[in-house]
């Protein structure tokens, strides 16, 4: 299992170093796509030599139990710029606990270069993962819950109106790609402020180290 993990992580490095040969603005879009498949690709192959979290029990399988508020999942989800420097991309993490094997930690690879964009991309990847599998309600957990809480609720509003014409600062089509994982699975997210409960806050807090940690070791020479 641990090579067929580490051979998707090879995968990654391989693809996007490929992808920043043929990084032209004219390729844009046609990048993005191919980088949504590849991660939800990827995603569904961890899950599937994964132990389902649904049939194995805490005690036994530590590193992929998962956190649970109010009787429904918890996942955990971070943005960061490692130097605030305009053309470094941010970074965005997805956490379900400590060492699990289904967290992810990625650069965003959507325009524009923003924090919202980070999030979106965060928020997508959590509800991906969410339906594969298996649930129906998931609680999404961040310090930036007001700024979440806003892309989820304009999300009603840009169907109505059409995501052609989009007026917010995050991404029409990444936006539209989450609408309808949402509405195909019925999924629902409830969007949690860190500060919840102090159980929440602790894990947050671990959580938080966790995924400073892992991208220290991404930037750190090789």
């Amino acid at each position: 299992m641990e090579k067929i993990l580490d051979e998707l992580s090879n995968l990654r490095l391989r693809h996007q170093q490929l992808l920043s040969q043929i990084s032209e603005p004219q390729n844009q879009e046609t990048i993005i796509e191919l980088q949504f498949l590849i991660e939800e690709k990827v995603s569904a192959i961890k899950l599937l030599v994964t132990p389902n979290p649904k049939n194995k029990g805490v005690q036994t399988y530590p590193d992929n139990a998962l956190h649970y508020l109010n009787q429904f999942p918890a996942v955990f989800i971070y943005t960061l710029k490692q130097r605030h420097l305009p053309e470094l991309p941010w970074n965005f993490g997805v956490l379900w606990g400590v060492n699990h094997r289904i967290n992810i930690v990625r650069e965003s690879f959507i325009p524009p270069n923003i924090k919202s964009s980070a999030l979106l991309l965060a928020l997508l990847t959590a509800t991906h993962q969410a339906t594969k599998m298996g649930f129906k309600v998931l609680n999404i957990i961040s310090s930036d819950s007001k700024l979440i809480n806003n892309i989820v609720q304009s999300i009603p509003k840009m169907r109505n109106k059409g995501y052609a014409h989009n007026e917010e600062d995050f991404p029409s089509k990444t936006l539209e790609r989450l609408d309808k994982i949402m509405m195909r699975n019925n999924i629902i997210l409830y969007i949690k402020n860190h500060t919840i409960s102090p159980t929440i806050s602790s894990v947050h807090e671990q959580l938080t180290l966790s995924f400073q940690n892992t991208l220290k070791e991404k930037d750190a020479p090789k």
